[in-house]
């Protein structure tokens, strides 16, 4: 969110153009990203960043990122690093909730674009999907790209190929001109 208030600011010196910034990242990164650009404006989650007001993401590309932190947290998806990550806080569970993409699916958020190992070890394959269909329900666009025996990335270089074929198309797409 800081960063995102950061383009903001520094649109006219450094030529953006904040009507097509499309946030993308990988593992965390697509978790971060999910979250940037799926928070509502007024989330308390920016208390801190300086700005006033985050720029509207004109599209999002999650590689594999979290959607679920409260899955991660036990159960059969029980991850160590998340349990590290949310570490003994009394409100952890609540904490997580604050933190997952799949809390904010909602009317009116910019096309996602998803891409998705589905023999991920680190972050559930299922992630992609619950939010895939989310999605979908809310009538957002989107598109999962399933990379078949895919794990955590290191993707074999074909399936390069074929993922940014199909993230170049889905942002020629859905970004407006």
């Amino acid at each position: 969110m800081c960063a995102l208030r950061w383009v903001a600011r520094n649109a006219e010196e450094y030529g953006f153009d904040t009507d097509r910034l499309v946030v993308s990242g990988n593992s965390a990164g697509g978790h971060l990203a999910l979250t940037s650009g799926m928070l509502p404006s007024d989330t308390d989650l920016a208390l801190q960043c300086p700005g006033t007001q985050s720029p509207a993401v004109a599209a999002i590309v999650n590689w594999y990122g979290i959607t679920d932190v409260v899955d991660l947290l036990d159960g059969a998806n029980e991850k160590a690093y998340a349990v590290r990550w949310m570490g003994s806080q009394p409100n952890r569970r609540e904490i997580a909730d604050r933190v997952s993409p799949m809390k904010y699916v909602r009317a009116n958020l910019p096309p996602i674009i998803t891409i998705h190992g589905n023999a991920d070890p680190t972050v559930p394959y299922a992630h992609a999907v619950q939010l895939h269909e989310a999605l979908d329900q809310a009538e957002i666009r989107n598109q999962l790209i399933t990379v078949p025996n895919g794990r955590h990335g290191g993707f074999p270089a074909e399936e390069m190929l074929r993922i940014y074929d199909g993230v170049f198309k889905f942002l020629d797409e859905n970004l407006p001109n």
